[in-house]
């Protein structure tokens, strides 16, 4: 009787310890509960962002067409949809390349490709979390832009690619060889950047030459040419910053480029990288 009132005391007692109390279980949902409100105030500040963006692209359009706009002479002073399309896409076009009044090689809409080997281009930073919450909707919605976003056009604030480390590198495949002359990088002003500790600085840029149409080969049959050594400063004002070729030779063409970012201003987990530009003198 004694043996089995002990044993009905010790299950008691494990009971006691594995069953969760009602303490534990508030303290459980307050946290998640406090995930969720974090994930629903990023999702706030992303649709705030998305509003300034699109009054922003207004406000672009407004300035073109206040600069006002060659219309084709005609017998008719009207024009139709698509005309009225094809001049407002060219106007905003000659706008866009004004800013440095340079032509953009690097561009994925111009059918440059990112070269994804492992040496070639480093890894997206994707920030870690143990909710599985949070990795449910990093699935979803993920978080982390791929390399594309730095030859795209478009630098808001957070549009940019979070490359892993202080120190990466970025390789393009370009749509035909050029003989490059200079190239920008781009990245938002410090008056608005959240953090510009992840900004570019020392960086270096690779001329790439190789026998046949891929990277795919033993490195000893691939030739990196190097195109200089510059920094770009934060501190400089200006947010496009252009930076002309090193060399002997600059008329020397490559169809592969690599950036190779040495360091940033200071972030220890990635370097923002927000647009890399390609530039030839020669079409």
């Amino acid at each position: 009787i004694e043996k089995n009132a002990e044993m009905e005391s010790c299950q008691q007692d494990s009971s006691k310890r594995t069953e969760p109390t009602q303490e534990s279980i508030i303290k459980h949902l307050e946290m998640r509960l406090d995930e969720v409100s974090k994930v629903l105030e990023n999702e706030e500040k992303d649709l705030q962002q998305l509003s300034t963006n699109f009054n922003g692209k207004i406000a672009k359009f407004n300035r073109i067409l206040n600069d006002g706009i060659e219309f084709p002479q005609s017998e008719s002073d009207e024009i139709t949809q698509e005309q009225a399309l094809n001049l407002i896409t060219r106007e905003l076009e000659k706008y866009s390349a004004d800013i440095i009044g340079k032509s953009d090689h690097a561009l994925a809409s111009a059918g440059t490709k990112v070269e994804y080997r492992h040496d070639l281009t480093s890894k997206t930073h994707s920030p870690q979390t143990d909710s599985a919450w949070l990795q449910f909707l990093n699935l979803v919605f993920p978080f982390a832009r791929q390399p594309e976003t730095a030859i795209s056009p478009s630098t808001n604030i957070g549009e940019c690619w979070a490359c892993e480390s202080s120190a990466c590198n970025l390789t393009l495949r370009l749509s035909k060889a050029i003989a490059p002359s200079a190239f920008s990088i781009d990245h938002i002003s410090q008056a608005i950047a959240h953090n510009i500790s992840s900004a570019p600085r020392a960086f270096r840029v690779w001329g790439i030459e190789v026998a046949g149409e891929n990277l795919n080969v033993d490195t000893a049959q691939i030739r990196h040419v190097l195109l200089g050594n510059f920094m770009y400063d934060v501190h400089h004002g200006k947010q496009v910053q252009t930076f002309y070729r090193d060399g002997d030779d600059l008329n020397e063409s490559f169809k592969w480029i690599k950036l190779e970012i040495l360091s940033n201003y200071g972030h220890d987990e990635y370097t923002c990288l927000y647009r890399f530009r390609i530039h030839s003198e020669k079409s």
